[in-house]
């Protein structure tokens, strides 16, 4: 008895398809690919430039209320020690903006204890200049310098030893003596004690004397006149953005007003808008989550075109319309 099973093998050329669906795939890759390195590189540059424009701004606005109390203590002698500070800053390769503040800083110790404000201008000038070289002579930052100081010329004299100065009750006693301001101890007030104080740092301090511009040279003091040029270069900066920095807020002020003085019913609807927004963002990140997969998706059509493409073959050839 003949058999009436027939068996049939078809092949079909869909290398064609394939191909071209495997190029638009690898440009599709390659255009993903490329989009993620400059998306990564921009939110990179975005945020380093907003981390160093709120840092430059943060520093500018300290600076500027600074510059508020170095005009307040020094009155009238402001611009005067200003440029004086400016002059000596550049000359032993320091920040003008970090004298500025040594100088308030010594002014608002001396005046107040009855140091009259051209003389404590003079005292807070020649101590300055003292800590860059002591500070220069021992490796230390000159802002630690000018608070021992400080601390020296209130009474706590002890932080002095450690750059080699002991100054002891009994030497200032004496100093003050010697200089003729006192003739018994008993006449002594504060203002001769800081005064004999400073003499006695002073005194003490004569082998680092100059020792800044001796050494401009070496690494250590290099470093501190690149750390000093960056403060500047970032306070003249901050300074630039303070006007938009400072429109920046008013709006928020003006934002966070506005919401404050909502009322209750206005309030639940700017929450509705908010919780209508965050669910926005949990269906839009699925959404990006899917097109990320789109290329995948595509290696998958490029199968089933395949398939399709030899069942057309099978129907539409001279076996396929034998069978119907």
């Amino acid at each position: 008895m003949a058999s009436n099973e027939v068996e049939i093998r078809v092949t079909a050329d869909t290398k064609s398809a394939e191909r071209d669906l495997k190029g638009l795939q690898g440009s599709l890759d390659g255009f993903s690919k490329n989009a993620k390195i400059a998306g990564t590189a921009l939110t990179a540059i975005g945020v380093g430039l907003a981390f160093v424009g709120f840092k430059a701004v943060t520093t500018a606005s300290d600076v500027e209320e600074m510059r508020s109390k170095f005009n307040v203590v020094f009155g009238d002698l402001a611009e005067e020690i200003e440029a004086w500070a400016d002059v000596t800053a550049k000359a032993v390769n320091r920040s003008k903006f970090d004298f500025i503040g040594y100088l308030a800083s010594l002014q608002d110790t001396f005046v107040p204890m009855g140091i009259a404000r051209d003389k404590a201008a003079e005292m807070a000038k020649a101590l300055v200049e003292l800590a860059v070289d002591v500070g220069s002579f021992n490796n230390l930052a000159t802002g630690d310098v000018i608070r021992d100081f400080q601390a020296a010329l209130v009474g706590s004299s002890e932080v002095m030893r450690k750059y080699g100065v002991v100054i002891t009750a009994v030497g200032l006693e004496q100093e003050i003596l010697n200089q003729g301001w006192a003739d018994s101890i008993k006449e002594i007030t504060p203002a001769m004690k800081l005064q004999a104080t400073m003499n006695l740092i002073i005194a003490g301090t004569t082998d680092a004397q100059g020792d800044a511009i001796r050494t401009a040279g070496s690494f250590a003091n290099q470093m501190q006149a690149l750390k000093a040029s960056v403060r500047d270069v970032v306070v003249e900066f901050g300074m630039a953005l303070m006007p938009m920095a400072s429109r920046f807020v008013d709006v928020l002020i003006t934002i966070v007003g506005f919401v404050d003085g909502l009322n209750p019913e206005m309030i639940k609807w700017a929450a509705l808008i908010g919780g209508v927004g965050a669910a926005f963002g949990l269906i839009g990140g699925p959404m990006l989550l899917f097109i990320g997969f789109i290329p995948s998706i595509i290696g998958g059509v490029t199968a089933l075109i395949g398939a399709f493409t030899a069942l057309k073959v099978l129907l539409t050839g001279p076996l396929g319309l034998a069978a119907i």
